[in-house]
C-alpha cells in the first residue's frame, strides 16, 4: 500500500490493536502503562536513600542518567496520558450500553463525544494541581527529615 509508512510487521500490530474489543485494548494499555511504571521505578530506586527508600536523589545522579530518568519519566506519563484515554472510551461505552442510549440508528459518534466530554468534565486533568500536590509533600518530607530523632524510652 503506498500510503503506509512502516514495515509490514508495525501494520499487523496496528491492525491487531485497532481491531481489539476495548476491554482487551484497556488491558493491552493497562499492561504497557505497568511496564514503563516498573523500568521507570527500578531505575529510580538505585538512586534512593536509605530513609526515603521510594524516592531516587537526583543531587547523586550525574547529567547522563538524569536525562535517562526524564525518559523513562516521560514516556510512563505518555503511557499513563494513553491509558487514561482508552479508560474514557472504556467507560463511555460501558455507560452508553448501561444507560441504553444507543438506539438502533443511532448517531454514535454524537454520543461517544458527549460522553468523552462527560468523562473530562469529572475528572479534569489538572497538572498544575498535581505538581502543587507534589511539591507540598516534598517540602512535608524535608521538613520530617530535617527534625533530629527524639531520644525516649523504649
Amino acid at each position: 500500500m503506498a500510503g503506509w509508512r512502516c514495515s509490514p510487521k508495525e501494520r499487523g500490530a496496528v491492525t491487531r490493536m485497532s481491531s481489539l474489543s476495548p476491554r482487551r485494548k484497556y488491558d493491552a494499555d493497562l499492561e504497557t502503562y505497568d511496564q514503563a511504571s516498573g523500568r521507570r521505578t527500578s531505575y529510580a530506586d538505585q538512586f534512593a536513600d536509605i530513609h526515603t527508600p521510594m524516592r531516587p536523589v537526583l543531587s547523586r545522579m550525574p547529567e547522563a542518567q538524569l536525562l535517562e530518568y526524564r525518559a523513562l519519566l516521560t514516556d510512563e506519563f505518555q503511557k499513563l496520558r494513553h491509558l487514561r484515554g482508552t479508560t474514557a472510551y472504556f467507560v463511555g461505552d460501558l455507560n452508553m450500553a448501561l444507560r441504553g442510549n444507543v438506539d438502533a440508528g443511532g448517531d454514535w459518534l454524537i454520543k461517544d463525544i458527549q460522553v468523552e466530554h462527560e468523562a473530562l468534565a469529572a475528572y479534569p486533568v489538572d497538572y498544575a494541581k498535581m505538581a502543587a500536590e507534589i511539591d507540598e509533600e516534598d517540602a512535608a518530607r524535608d521538613k520530617a527529615a530535617a527534625k533530629p530523632a527524639v531520644k525516649g524510652a523504649r
